[in-house]
């Protein structure tokens, strides 16, 4: 599969297309697929964007379940609503913290109804004086932590650049 896309709507009417799509890079060398994610919001309604993001962590998770492979999220910069305590925050990083923050949401759920948990999320952060520094999620199944943990080690060389 090399591109995978779904059309969400939340209920204040807010319109989505989550895609995946498969990333190749010569930034590592590993043997195993990996796919880029992207949110991309296509009708904006209203400020919650709370729900749009709790399907697209259940998406991934379903998607990771079918797959064996690693899932790539970058961060945009657009605007977002923030609370105060947030707003020292660029967007890229709150957005990142608030997907990272569901997903463990999501296994801390899992561990109560004592099912397991089989994902990993490495969340990176590449530092750019330039333009701001920018975030990086991964994602993948417990059996390919080898691979994602190689991938994030590849990633964070980068600061070294």
């Amino acid at each position: 599969m090399s591109e995978s896309k779904t059309n969400f709507t939340t209920s204040e009417g807010s319109e989505y297309t989550i895609s995946f799509s498969q990333f190749n890079s010569d930034v590592h060398d590993l043997d195993i697929e990996i796919y880029d994610l992207v949110l991309k919001q296509k009708k904006n309604c209203g400020d919650h964007n709370y729900e749009a993001l709790m399907y697209l962590s259940k998406l991934v998770l379903e998607f990771l379940s079918n797959n064996e492979c690693i899932v790539y999220f970058y961060s945009d910069n657009a605007p977002i609503k923030k609370s105060k305590r947030n707003m020292h925050l660029s967007n890229q990083e709150f957005r990142s913290k608030m997907f990272s923050a569901l997903f463990e949401k999501l296994k801390f759920k899992s561990r109560l109804k004592e099912k397991p948990f089989n994902y990993i999320i490495r969340t990176t952060e590449i530092k750019d004086s330039e333009v701001g520094n920018h975030y990086i999620s991964l994602l993948s199944n417990t059996e390919q932590g080898e691979e994602l943990e190689e991938l994030t080690a590849s990633i964070l060389s980068m600061n070294d650049k």
